[in-house]
């Protein structure tokens, strides 16, 4: 783990990123930057990590230590609007949210300003702010901000939505799915 005053910017300045693996997202790879900074008289200094930590670079790893924080936080209702929802387990409803018809099942984190109507959010979901779920279920997922997600007869189970995204469900013929897909995007699609 690399941890930089903002003198690093200093080295953004002056080297170029590099693309080793032709991706065309060139990098600053930390060693040139460390050899930046020390050419320039910078002091470097090392020190050894005795806890715990979790790399979060992959989708995947991102969703496993959005699990393992759940896990631990104890998590309390803040502010909510809740009518007719069942919730069970460790839940953290933040100012804002309202929450409609729907089954909670902790533990699960819903930021400020989520609406959630006629739901199932299982466990270790976190929902970022302003985003919408309804008609529609999901766990051990995390939405970032502003997402929406509706009308789906199937789980999302284990997915990372992106800022601002829309996940929902067409109805009628033909029977074919839309896919807007960034770069190194992984897709799986229920039969």
């Amino acid at each position: 783990i690399y941890f930089f005053t903002p003198v690093v910017f200093k080295a953004f300045d002056n080297i170029k990123p590099i693309d080793p693996k032709g991706t065309g997202k060139p990098e600053y790879y930390p060693p040139v930057v460390n050899n930046w900074l020390i050419d320039n008289g910078y002091t470097m200094t090392a020190s050894e990590v005795t806890g715990w930590w979790k790399d979060t670079g992959a989708p995947e790893d991102l969703i496993l230590a959005n699990r393992l924080i759940l896990e631990r936080e104890v998590l309390k209702i803040d502010d909510g609007d809740i009518v007719d929802t069942k919730i069970d387990g460790n839940v953290e409803i933040k100012k804002g949210a309202k929450i409609k018809n729907s089954v909670l099942r902790g533990p699960i984190s819903i930021a400020e300003n989520v609406v959630i109507e006629n739901a199932y959010i299982g466990p270790f979901t976190s929902i970022g702010e302003g985003s919408t779920v309804r008609n529609a279920q999901i766990e051990n997922s995390i939405l970032m901000g502003n997402c929406n997600m509706h009308d789906l007869d199937t789980i999302i189970d284990s997915s990372l939505i992106g800022w601002n995204a829309e996940v929902t469900q067409k109805n009628g013929y033909p029977k074919a799915d839309t896919l807007y897909i960034g770069d190194d995007s992984v897709v799986q699609l229920s039969k």
